[in-house]
C-alpha cells in the first residue's frame, strides 16, 4: 500500500522559487561562499586574487542559472509555460544575471563540452580573466572542482524540483 502513496510535498511555483532564491541571496549563502573561497585559495593561490564582492555576485549568478536549469527541465509543462519567467523577473536575479550562462545546454554542445564543464569554464573566465584551463596545472584542477560542484548542484536542485508537487495556485 505504501508503494502507491504520493509523498511529494505540494507547493506553488511562487513559493518554491522564492524559497530557492531566498537561499541564494541570503547572508548564509554569502558567508558560506566566503569560507569556500578562503579554503580554495589555500589550494589554488590563483583564486586568492579574486575580488570577493565580484566573486559573490558571480556565484549567485551561476547558482541561480543552475537552479533555473533544474526548474526548466523538471517542472510540468503547463506550470513551466505559465511560470517560465518567475525567476528571471525577480529583482535580485535581475541584479546579478549577466546573461553569460544563457543557452548553456546548446552552447556546451556546440563547444563539444558537457554542460557543467562549460559552466565551469565560463565561471572561471568571469572571476579569473586570462586563466589557463588547458595548462594541466592548478587551472585544470580548479576547473574540475567547479565542474564537479556544478554537476552536484544541478542534481541537488533537480531532486528538489522532483521532490515537490508543483501546483498552480
Amino acid at each position: 500500500m505504501g508503494w502507491f502513496w504520493n509523498s511529494k510535498t505540494k507547493i506553488s511555483p511562487i513559493e518554491f522559487v522564492n524559497k530557492q532564491l531566498d537561499l541564494i541571496f541570503s547572508d548564509e549563502f554569502k558567508n558560506a561562499e566566503k569560507n569556500d573561497l578562503n579554503m580554495l585559495s589555500k589550494n589554488y593561490p590563483m583564486i586568492g586574487k579574486v575580488n570577493i564582492e565580484e566573486y559573490l555576485l558571480e556565484r549567485q549568478n551561476i547558482i541561480y542559472n543552475i537552479v533555473q536549469l533544474a526548474w526548466d527541465r523538471n517542472t510540468p509543462h503547463d506550470i513551466f509555460i505559465k511560470y517560465s519567467m518567475i525567476m528571471v523577473d525577480d529583482p535580485r536575479v535581475k541584479r546579478v544575471n549577466s546573461g553569460i550562462y544563457d543557452r548553456c545546454l546548446s552552447n556546451a554542445q556546440e563547444a563539444g563540452m558537457d554542460t557543467f564543464g562549460y559552466l565551469a569554464m565560463l565561471f572561471m573566465k568571469q572571476i579569473l580573466p586570462g586563466s589557463n584551463i588547458g595548462d594541466g596545472g592548478d587551472g585544470n584542477k580548479l576547473f574540475d572542482t567547479y565542474k564537479n560542484e556544478y554537476t552536484l548542484c544541478f542534481k541537488h536542485h533537480e531532486s528538489m524540483v522532483r521532490g515537490h508537487k508543483i501546483i498552480d495556485s
